[in-house]
């Protein structure tokens, strides 16, 4: 069976570059909003002819579109164009379109000034054929809006919109692409381009060879999200966000570790290589000594410590005489560590008072990310990741199991550590 699938959510890739286009329309500004690997963001509401934001492709996590009125882009935004390369009408480049097409046409349903959106296939297999078939299909300039589904051509799609004079119109033509590379950054950068939506594909590369090399060496996988994909995208990147020359060129070399400093054609980079060794992860959990559960994770995350060749900064407490002592406790060595400067940080967050410490370590700039409790928390804080399950779920499906086995008038659940919110969350 199928271990891992990691991907972007196509759908929503499209989905947010109809949305930018909507906002860019409505208010001549840019849309500055961009959702990265961890899937930072928020909802802002408006009037809008979609039903429901899920209907774009959201997972009912942090993956979002943002709500536009279609009021304000009246008379401006009437046709939209989806460019892939001809005879590669994949499911990806199905569902990229289908965002975008199905956003647009839910914006503007019912409206004096609904949206067309048309679909082209390029002829790519030549640059002349590349630059004919684009030069024809953009020489009216009926396009107020152009997204480009592979990011291979998208220079030269700019190129046909400047040499058509789309971009001088009174209501411009604007574009935007999915995948980034140096030339789309660089036409970003001159206004030339409003976005680049990337899917992260260094994470592609290396997140599948850790959870494989995981599975073989200890039979484990990551719990499937909703849909079965782990997700590495889409984030959309503009003028305002984009990343620097280095993250560039760091990213196009595969992030090279140290001793090895050549990117992957075997020449030298220009990417500083990372010497793991300086990185300090700091680890703070609410498991004692005395609790056996906490064995096997002290030793994982020392074996992950090595196996990484980080250094990691991971005690674990003796029992105290209450568990707000405990707490307590945590919270003076979370901000210990990263009032320190720890490159990292994760934690359990098993009461309130360790959020004010977690929040004092985001003011620093500290990356943080839970485990094993504080799933809920977690997510309103924006963490990085939380590692665990979802409790209350786990405490449901016990309790249904139950149901099944026996005829019974009472249950019961022992709760040995009621200050903790994970055990009565199950």
């Amino acid at each position: 069976s199928v271990l891992f699938f990691t991907a972007m959510n196509e759908r929503l890739g499209g989905a947010k570059a109809a949305d930018y286009f909507l906002q860019r329309f409505a208010t001549g500004a840019q849309n500055n909003d961009a959702t990265n690997v961890n899937m930072n963001g928020s909802d802002t509401t408006a009037n809008t002819k979609a039903e429901n934001i899920d209907d774009v492709g959201t997972l009912g996590n942090v993956n979002r579109t943002t709500n536009i009125t279609i009021a304000a882009v009246y008379g401006k935004y009437t046709n939209a164009l989806f460019i892939s390369p001809l005879g590669e009408k994949n499911s990806a480049f199905q569902q990229r379109f289908d965002g975008y097409h199905d956003r647009l046409v839910a914006a503007s349903n019912d409206t004096d000034f609904p949206i067309n959106v048309e679909w082209f296939e390029l002829d790519s297999t030549s640059k002349e054929s590349i630059e004919q078939g684009l030069s024809e299909k953009l020489s009216q300039c009926k396009y107020q809006s152009v997204l480009v589904g592979s990011g291979r051509f998208a220079p030269d799609v700019e190129t046909a919109i400047s040499a058509n004079g789309c971009h001088r119109l009174v209501v411009p033509t604007k574009m935007g692409t999915f995948d980034t590379s140096a030339s789309i950054f660089d036409l970003i950068a001159m206004q030339r381009m409003e976005f680049a939506i990337d899917q992260y594909n260094h994470m592609q590369g290396w997140a599948p060879v850790h959870l494989a090399a995981l599975y073989v060496s200890t039979g484990f996988v990551l719990a499937p999200p909703p849909d079965g994909v782990y997700l590495s995208g889409p984030a959309l990147f503009t003028q305002k966000n984009s990343i620097t020359d280095t993250l560039r060129i760091c990213t196009d070399d595969a992030f090279p570790v140290c001793p090895t400093r050549n990117g992957p054609d075997g020449l030298p980079s220009d990417c500083p290589c990372t010497d793991r060794k300086k990185i300090i992860i700091g680890g703070v959990v609410h498991g004692i000594t005395t609790d056996g559960f906490w064995d096997t994770v002290f030793a994982a995350a020392e074996q992950g410590a090595e196996d990484m060749r980080i250094d990691l900064q991971f005690d674990r407490f003796e029992p105290q005489q209450s568990n707000e002592i405990l707490h307590r406790k945590m919270s003076a060595k979370i901000l210990s560590l990263c009032q320190g400067g720890v490159d990292g940080l994760f934690v359990t967050i098993s009461s309130e008072v360790i959020v004010e410490a977690v929040k004092k370590c985001l003011e620093l700039d500290i990356p943080v990310m839970s485990i094993n409790a504080g799933f809920a928390e977690s997510k309103e804080l924006k963490l990085i990741h939380h590692v665990g399950m979802v409790e209350e779920n786990a405490g449901f499906q016990a309790g249904k199991k139950m149901a099944s086995m026996a005829t019974f008038k009472k249950a019961f659940c022992l709760n040995h550590f009621p200050e903790n919110a994970v055990t009565v969350d199950r």
